[in-house]
């Protein structure tokens, strides 16, 4: 029996620690948020990414960010652009998408400050993919001086963080130096997390005491005001109780364990790790208080469902079979109740979606930034509860959720194109019904006059062109008075030829004729010059006609209209594919959550199969001995 605890003791020791190690990952990813932004936002699409974005609206900002970035929106703040963007998928782990956006802007001549906090993310960058030493490299390229106040604990956190998972245990010290006067109880817990990692680190290595140290002081410093700081320090707590238990320090591991809040999510592996210690220390007694406190309050939980074989053992140990049978009896009922419960689950899983049956969507929120553990409380969840707290799964439906938001914002895209796709409609219709409007007749035969007038002056000065002759230039008027002195010599010619007023007639018009010719030759140039002008003058108003013509046919024909139309189908041909993707992708995830939560059910069952063996097993004993023994007298036990 005492190997079995102990082994017991170890495996739970494991799984706390893995636990552990998913609250050590809580602050590298927190959102960095309280960054103040530039006093002004003189980018309008910079500062709609920025008010989203503290309205904890991320894929909106992120779009915002992407669509000032391909239409040029963003000129005067293209680098507190780039690295809110980074940081946006950063916290999304998009590590390689972060990774290209700061990689470019470290080459850039940025601010002290942009710099270093660029920097800053990169190194975040390499610790998650485990480059210590890219990580030290990268730390020290940042000036201490420039790191933003909203950066300083983190960035003493992560180069102490780094050193440690590195082995460098004197250098992480050295580093978390500067942290250690600082507020143990300040919005992040750095301090915190900091000796829960170096707890960890210390029992991988062997130095458990320098481990329960650790998780002593964080138990005694933080103050429980907060859901994180609570979470902390009943874990740190629990930590320190099954590290001394592990080694065989029974009393100061109930020490530990008795001061964990009973209210907590770690109650259940404390109220059992304490039975354990109190049984190994042989006070069975003592034992009996927190299994029987776990099977009076707590409900369907793998520490519940040991609790009651244990309270049944415990009354043996204490040489009272008919408390024990009892017990038994009381187990046994436990465990057909909790079967059943579970093969309930088994036949729901597969009919059902994975959503429905543990509600994991809802506790999701807005937040994609969110990266506190989700861990649904349901009568379907209570016996997966080892599984909710793994790291892996933690992270599989993380994904899943992110799967599920994606998949909304593009139903929601769907919705906004429909939208648009009934007014384009009721354009069209309203258009059909005048496919010509009397601007457009005015235009048109506007269009006619000007075109006739146009091909006119060009015939008249490619004629004059070819000829050389001024007189096909000349005005109305000039072209009159030509008329006026043919009709005047052609008078001139009717009459008698020795009439002596005829030949002074005659003299007469040829001298006005010659006057004339001679006025046409001299001003040709001019004439020339002038009509090149007026062409060019009915050319713009020809090319002006025809723009209002066809901006005319374009409302009228929707041109514009049709274009919107094509770029809509191609939108929606683009979301329609997006969302199959998606919802390809959720199923994907949903079958990997489902077939996990199936064989972590199946462990428990078999599990609970294993405790009802035992607990039937040992009440047939009980009966025997009872039957053989109807003398064996009994202490009572209130």
């Amino acid at each position: 029996m005492a190997y079995r605890l102990i082994r017991k003791a170890n495996s739970l020791i494991c799984s706390v620690l893995l636990t552990a190690s998913t609250l050590v990952c809580t602050p590298l990813l927190a959102k960095d948020n309280q960054r103040q932004p530039p006093p002004t936002a003189e980018d309008l699409r910079y500062g709609t990414a920025l008010y989203a974005f503290y309205q904890n609206n991320y894929f909106d900002a992120l779009t915002e960010l992407k669509v000032g970035e391909k239409k040029g929106d963003l000129p005067n703040h293209k680098a507190h652009a780039k690295l809110l963007e980074g940081g946006i998928s950063l916290a999304y782990n998009m590590d390689n998408t972060a990774a290209d956006i700061f990689a470019p802007l470290l080459k850039q001549h940025l601010s002290d400050e942009d710099q270093a906090r660029a920097w800053f993310y990169l190194a975040r960058l390499q610790f998650d993919r485990g480059r210590h030493t890219d990580v030290a490299s990268s730390l020290h390229q940042i000036d201490p001086e420039a790191i933003s106040d909203d950066l300083h604990d983190e960035f003493r956190y992560l180069a102490a963080r780094s050193e440690l998972a590195a082995g460098n245990h004197s250098q992480a010290i050295q580093m978390i130096g500067e942290l250690e006067d600082a507020d143990w109880n300040a919005p992040q817990y750095w301090l915190a997390y900091y000796h829960l990692n170096h707890a960890i680190e210390a029992e991988a290595s062997g130095d458990w005491q320098t481990a329960v140290s650790d998780f002593t002081l964080i138990a005694d410093e933080l103050v429980a005001n907060t859901e994180e700081a609570r979470a902390l320090k009943n874990r740190a707590r629990l930590n320190a109780g099954l590290l001394l238990i592990k080694h065989k320090r029974y009393g100061e591991a109930t020490d530990q364990l008795r001061l964990v809040d009973y209210r907590s999510t770690s109650a259940a592996d404390a109220l059992l790790a304490w039975g354990w210690a109190a049984m190994q220390a042989q006070n069975y007694r003592e034992a009996l208080t927190p299994f029987t406190y776990l099977t009076g309050f707590f409900s369907a939980d793998p520490s519940v469902a040991e609790s009651y074989l244990m309270v049944g053992q415990i009354y043996q140990k204490l040489e009272t079979p008919s408390h024990a049978i009892k017990a038994y009896q009381k187990a046994e009922t436990y465990y057909y109740k909790e079967l059943k419960r579970i093969r309930d689950i088994q036949s729901r899983l597969t009919n059902t979606s994975f959503d429905e049956l543990f509600d994991v969507a809802q506790q999701a929120g807005d937040d994609w930034f969110s990266h506190a553990d989700t861990l649904p409380d349901n009568a379907n969840t209570a016996w997966l509860k080892p599984l909710f707290h793994q790291q892996a799964f933690q992270f599989l439906i993380k994904g899943w959720q992110d799967i599920n938001k994606l998949e909304d914002n593009l139903i929601s895209a769907q919705g906004r194109q429909s939208s648009l796709r009934y007014v384009l409609d009721a354009q069209k219709a309203a258009f059909t019904k005048n496919t010509e409007t009397q601007q457009e007749i005015e235009l048109h035969d506007r269009l006619l006059a000007l075109q006739k007038t146009y091909n006119s002056s060009v015939e008249r000065f490619n004629s004059a062109q070819q000829t050389g002759d001024g007189l096909a230039l000349a005005s109305d008027d000039e072209i009159m008075l030509w008329r006026l002195v043919d009709r005047a010599e052609k008078r001139i010619q009717k009459l008698a030829p020795h009439n002596k007023v005829r030949q002074q007639q005659r003299d007469m018009v040829q001298r006005v004729k010659g006057l004339l010719v001679w006025q046409a030759a001299e001003s040709y140039a001019s004439r020339r010059w002038q009509a090149q002008k007026q062409i060019n003058e009915i050319q713009t108003l020809l090319q002006e006609a025809q723009h209002a013509l066809e901006r005319a046919n374009t409302i009228s024909r929707s041109e514009h209209r049709q274009k919107a139309t094509l770029e809509l189908e191609r939108l929606e041909t683009e979301t329609k594919h997006e969302l199959l993707q998606a919802q390809m992708l959720k199923a994907r995830y949903e079958k990997r959550l489902k077939q996990q939560a199936e064989d972590s059910l199946n462990a428990q069952k078999k599990r609970l199969e294993q405790y009802l063996l035992e607990t039937q097993l040992a009440k047939a004993r009980l009966h025997d001995d009872v039957l053989f023994n109807s003398q064996a007298e009994e202490q009572y036990i209130p």
